[in-house]
Order: structure tokens, then sequence, then C-alpha cells
């Protein structure tokens, strides 16, 4: 799980986006300009599916604050 988050000024981020279709916890997968689902198959062309990080605090995940 630690390649799926970058923390960057002491913020969580996710490096790809959650699948639609199966919900929170499930990756998607960056496959040749197309995210893929491991889990239900579903792909999304990586222009029309428009995935932004989010952003999270990192408040009590690295025992900070």
């Amino acid at each position: 799980m630690v390649k799926h988050y970058i923390i960057k000024d002491g913020k969580l981020i996710r490096t790809n986006p959650f699948c639609p279709r199966c919900g929170a916890g499930v990756f998607m997968a960056a496959r040749g300009g197309w995210w893929s689902c491991g889990k239900c198959g579903d792909r999304y062309h990586q222009k029309i599916f428009n995935f932004k990080a989010e952003i999270k605090s990192n408040k009590g995940i690295s025992g900070e604050g």
C-alpha cells in the first residue's frame, strides 16, 4: 500500500484513483493510458476519467500531532 500514497508537505496524497464500481480501498492500475481495476476489470481512459490526487491530512498517521 505504500506505493499508492506519497507524503508531501505533511499531507497524504493518493497516487492512483479508487475504482468507482468497487469503491474505496480498491485501487486502479495505470496501464498504457488507461486506469484498470484488478478486481472487477473495469477500464477507463485516463484523459476521460480525469483523476486528481486526493489530499488528506497526515495527522495521526505518522504519529504527528
